[in-house]
């Protein structure tokens, strides 16, 4: 089967949208820039233009969160279109304040019938995403769901059902860790640990071998993931930088500087490919349909999105509030045209620039509340193991 996908889908797999990773040789990459590099190209004064770029942004928000969504909304799909409706959607939704088209997107990401192709399956009695059917029925790698479910500020007591059977969140996670290996693909498992796990925990693989938290970023560290042009492994050592409390063990601590040595690399070469307009240079091919504008969203969404895993760090600066701008104006140009092109073309290429507009709201709507509230405490929902 992996054969014939890559057959159909080469582009998919050299922009990073399959299964696969580049590793890295010789551990370790070496620091591109000096610290005083670093430190001066991050310098920015402060955008003078915030009340003018939120009043955009709300004005983006409220336009794309209120178009019907698509007909046609396959799991992969709805595990991306939560997203549009930014960090508190689970909340909304669990207190009962959810529209038709929130409501619609959790009901196909916790409802699942296998003769419908649901998001997930039994396997050995217990609850595992979809990877067979429909290419665009599946999870695309491993762990996406559980992290697109914890980007809503989801819980893990929140029931599943699977052909009538009613499961957990939980379930879902405690068959993760049950998988989880340094050799598979890392990003979005650790984008979800990050979220759920609790600081200096370790728990036992189906081959009986002990894993822990740092034992993952380490390897995360020394290899390239190229999944959509590097941006989720990017966010995964954000999100995890994040979390001051992972940070405090002393494995964790041992981590520390090159972690936040990457973190701050990427976002200084972000800064400096900056565009005119506000986005970012892409550096690679994006899987989108022929249109810079779906580029631009997919790639300087994707970007803003994990930058602000950081929280409000840069959230204000000119330069980031620069592409922010330059984001919701092609957004609020291009959203309906995405949507219509779902159904009405429905190729691949449709669904993923649908991907990156769901991507980019969701920078938006992160954005937003950072510059609205500040830092977004309730970001991480932890578990203990031997709950």
């Amino acid at each position: 089967m992996r054969r014939l996908v890559l057959f159909l889908f080469p582009l998919f797999l050299l922009c990073g949208c399959r299964e696969g990773h580049l590793p890295r040789t010789g551990g370790l990459p070496k620091p591109k820039y000096s610290d005083s590099q670093l430190s001066e190209g991050l310098k920015s004064p402060e955008s003078e233009k915030l009340d003018v770029v939120s009043a955009l942004v709300d004005q983006t928000l409220e336009a794309v969160r209120a178009e019907k969504l698509p007909e046609r909304l396959p799991n992969w799909i709805a595990y991306h279109a939560v997203l549009i409706f930014g960090p508190d959607s689970y909340q909304v939704w669990r207190n009962g304040n959810a529209d038709e088209n929130l409501s619609r997107v959790f009901s196909v990401m916790l409802r699942s019938e296998t003769n419908a192709e649901g998001a997930f399956v039994l396997r050995e009695g217990k609850p595992w995403p979809r990877h067979s059917g429909s290419y665009f029925s599946q999870e695309h790698h491993p762990d996406q769901f559980l992290n697109y479910f914890s980007m809503t500020g989801g819980t893990l007591d929140v029931e599943i059902s699977i052909d009538g059977r009613q499961f957990t969140m939980r379930d879902l996670l405690d068959r993760s860790l049950l998988e989880s290996k340094a050799d598979q693909e890392l990003d979005y498992t650790v984008l979800a640990y990050s979220h759920y796990l609790e600081p200096g925990i370790s728990w036992t693989d189906k081959f009986g071998e002990t894993v822990s938290f740092p034992e993952l970023l380490k390897v995360l560290l020394a290899k390239d993931e190229p999944t959509c042009l590097g941006t989720h492994r990017l966010g995964a050592l954000a999100r995890t930088q994040s979390r001051e409390a992972l940070c405090r063990t002393p494995e964790m601590k041992k981590l520390l500087p090159e972690l936040e040595l990457q973190v701050r690399t990427a976002v200084y070469e972000l800064k400096s490919a900056q565009r005119p307009d506000g986005c970012f240079a892409i550096p690679g091919e994006t899987p989108c349909s022929n249109s810079a504008d779906f580029a631009d969203i997919y790639f300087t969404g994707h970007s803003l999105e994990w930058i602000l895993f950081l929280g409000d760090r840069f959230a204000a600066d000119d330069w980031f509030v620069d592409a922010i701008e330059s984001l919701a104006i092609k957004v609020l140009s291009n959203y309906e045209l995405i949507y219509r092109n779902l159904d009405a073309v429905g190729s691949p290429g449709s669904h993923y620039d649908f991907d990156g507009l769901s991507h980019a709201v969701s920078a938006l709507s992160r954005w937003r509340k950072i510059i609205e509230e500040g830092n977004l405490p309730s970001d991480h929902t932890t578990v203990s193991i031997s709950d």
